[in-house]
């Protein structure tokens, strides 16, 4: 019955949104759309392969979270409705990418060398078969090579989604390739498929006909399939060799199948037994790092957001449970409620000030942000430096574009 009413309440609800946004693409509707369908599946498919049911308890959390942040995208529309309109004049994207075309392909390609530099430097000194274990995963993230690499994440993301005409084919073909597996080595799903969401996005936005849009959804859906097996399949090979590849399909499906459905049903396991075991700060963990960092403090906090391990099945533990169990874990039930509503108003303001401008700056960052919402079926991601520190390069991209064009555009006249 609460699941009958989570389900009828949310229809509801995007309906109502759906009529002022004309999209399902907003901050409330990437977090409730993965959150539903799992709840459903899980209730009515699941629970007959041995899965526990998501509880009343995890639906009447995930609504009071989910509706404080549609609240605040009622109350930011409402504000601006005379200003808001979502339409496929986006000249001014279109064009800063067109006109960087070439800029962001070399921006790209320094991301690139970043990442083949540090895969090359990890296999001569640990050895091939070390790649995709927890040393090559902390090696490979660290360093200036790392930041390089993560600066390459705006232009792989304003190449992928425009591909501009004025590139060739085949060359932005190819790097868009390698930039996709310089990331993908590294083993962090999340490192791909967050970038790949973020295209997906601002392709769908800039705007494209409804029936070739609804085959980008599949295709993309296929794409993160492919990448989350991609991510076991090269630690695989890299460790045991091409044929253990072959055997392991079964293992990745079910692997699959947890990851994806684990957050709603251990939401109900940490109500029902846990309380708040995180402080409060940690929440902030980056940012105050960074004031640290800049302040010359050496103290830098490694919170690593480890929750405890919950059965999910009779067979099966989890330590995920939505982004909210960690909110909950963090600042208490109500606690939860009050920081969805503030993160609500938050995204969708950006998400406002994304539409009504029309900038680049602000469509990287709005389907950034919308990425990381789209996720929070499994987890809590703001604690990651990939996070911020992407959404910075995306304020900065335009600026360095700027000083780049000018530095090209003196080495050419010196040697005309």
């Amino acid at each position: 019955m609460t699941l009958l009413l989570f389900i009828l309440g949310s229809i509801v609800l995007m309906f109502f949104e759906y009529q002022e946004y004309k999209t399902l693409f907003t901050p409330f509707g990437v977090i409730l759309i993965p959150i539903a369908l799992i709840s459903l599946y899980v209730n009515l498919i699941g629970v007959q392969r041995g899965f526990k049911p998501v509880t009343s308890d995890s639906l009447i959390f995930l609504s009071l979270n989910l509706f404080v942040i549609w609240l605040a995208g009622q109350l930011i529309f409402f504000a601006n409705f005379k200003k808001f309109s979502i339409t496929k004049d986006f000249e001014n994207v279109k064009g800063f990418v067109q006109k960087n075309a070439k800029t962001l392909l070399i921006i790209m390609w320094v991301a690139i060398f970043g990442g083949f530099f540090r895969l090359f430097s990890f296999v001569r000194q640990y050895g091939v078969n070390m790649v995709g274990t927890k040393t090559f995963e902390a090696a490979y993230g660290k360093g200036i090579f790392a930041h390089l690499t993560l600066l390459g994440y705006p232009s792989f993301i304003l190449l992928t989604s425009l591909f501009p005409k004025n590139l060739n084919k085949k060359v932005l073909f190819i790097s868009i390739l390698l930039m996709g597996f310089v990331l993908l080595v590294s083993g962090v799903k999340y490192q791909l498929i967050l970038p790949v969401i973020s295209i997906f996005l601002i392709y769908s936005f800039i705007g494209h006909e409804r029936k070739i849009l609804s085959r980008r959804i599949i295709f993309f859906g296929f794409l993160l399939v492919a990448i989350f097996f991609g991510s076991y399949l090269v630690a695989f090979s890299a460790r045991y060799g091409i044929s253990v590849v072959t055997r392991v399909w079964l293992y990745l499906i079910s692997h699959l199948e947890d990851y994806i459905l684990a957050g709603p049903i251990a939401l109900g396991v940490y109500l029902s037994n846990y309380n708040q075991i995180f402080k409060t700060i940690d929440l902030f963990t980056v940012p105050l790092n960074i004031y640290n960092w800049l302040s010359g403090v050496k103290d830098i906090s490694k919170v690593l957001w480890t929750q405890p391990f919950v059965d999910i099945s009779q067979t099966k533990t989890a330590n995920v449970g939505t982004m909210f169990s960690t909110l909950y874990l963090a600042v208490g039930y109500w606690g939860s409620v009050f920081f969805s509503l503030i993160l609500g108003f938050i995204s969708y303001l950006l998400y406002f000030i994304a539409f009504r401008s029309k900038k680049v700056v602000w469509m990287l960052l709005n389907s950034w942000m919308l990425a990381v919402l789209s996720l929070s079926f499994f987890g809590f991601h703001f604690h990651l430096i990939l996070v911020w520190e992407v959404a910075f390069y995306s304020l900065l991209i335009p600026i360095l574009c700027f000083i780049l064009n000018k530095v090209f555009s003196k080495i050419q006249r010196r040697f005309e």
